[in-house]
């Protein structure tokens, strides 16, 4: 039986070994951080028992890190807003995380979650079409369940466009109905590594949902663009996926947009805002309603 333990906590500046003889954060067979750790920082952490003067062998080592909000922000009318881009609050473990690709039927059979983002037409070539994919797990922060999702949106930066006969790229944003995409997987063909679309690209109303959640056209030259996601059915704790489809107003157009693997400072933020307002009772008719019917 174990008569103490010795805890060893790591991080980039060093280690610091505690002692449950000598060290009061070890109680029993529990430890408690004296002072507060470092945001943003990553730290890995291993325990070895003591029996009598005999060091028994070290547990394996666990990792974890301490989250830095970029932006949780109380707008002080009941709505909060919370900022997801990959490695803004924990860059080491890329947390938080927006996942996010691109297919393009010029390969379809090639997988591009780790490449710049292409959406439009021409894109890999005449008579090509490229769509994006983005996915965001909300579950990764706690946010409060009490609350519900009141809007959405994600800011994409233009890395490189090629307009040919157009002057304008018009976005349509659809929800993914599929749970079996992933980002390393995908392609024109294929929603993961061996399950397929519905048919190459995606079937409306199978795959994705025929019906646009929002609908953004982009003028050539923007250098950015921002694009509503919020939808029915969103959940405080859920993992939701869009697919984006552009058209061109003429002739082909393409947009590239950095992605999660860029450099931090351009990579897709999504906003999202969320509220613990459910209804709203008028006075003095006693009349409830709720953000999605008018009142008069």
């Amino acid at each position: 039986n174990a008569t103490g333990y010795v805890v060893t906590i790591s991080q980039a500046s060093g280690q610091l070994k505690y002692k449950s003889w000598e060290d009061s954060e070890i109680n029993g067979n529990t430890f408690t951080f004296a002072n507060n750790l470092d945001a943003g920082s990553v730290y890995q952490w291993w325990v070895q028992a003591i029996n009598g003067s005999i060091p028994g062998p070290s547990s394996s080592r666990s990792t974890f890190a301490i989250g830095d909000p970029q932006g949780n922000t109380d707008n002080g009318d009941h709505t909060w807003t919370y900022l997801f881009q990959t490695g803004n609050e924990v860059a080491d473990l890329g947390h938080t995380n927006i996942r996010d690709s691109y297919i393009g039927d010029g390969h379809p059979d090639h997988s591009h979650g780790s490449s710049p983002m292409l959406v439009g037409t021409d894109c890999e070539g005449a008579l090509t079409e490229c769509r994006m994919i983005i996915a965001l797990d909300n579950s990764q922060i706690p946010l409060p369940m009490a609350a519900n999702i009141h809007s959405a949106s994600v800011q994409l930066q233009v890395s490189d466009q090629q307009f040919n006969g157009a002057t304008s790229l018009t976005f349509s944003v659809h929800r993914l109905l599929t749970g079996a995409w992933s980002q390393s997987g995908s392609t024109w063909n294929s929603s993961s590594s061996g399950i397929n679309w519905a048919t190459p690209g995606m079937t409306a109303g199978t795959d994705y949902n025929s019906t646009a959640i929002s609908s953004t056209t982009v003028m050539a030259g923007s250098t950015d663009v921002w694009l509503e996601l919020g939808h029915d059915y969103m959940q405080m704790d859920g993992d939701h996926a869009w697919i984006i489809i552009a058209t061109p107003d003429a002739g082909a157009a393409w947009m590239e947009f950095h992605s999660s693997e860029g450099e931090l400072s351009v990579r897709p933020m999504v906003t999202m805002n969320y509220t613990n307002v459910d209804s709203v009772t008028v006075s003095p008719m006693g009349t409830t309603t709720d953000a999605d019917t008018s009142v008069q």
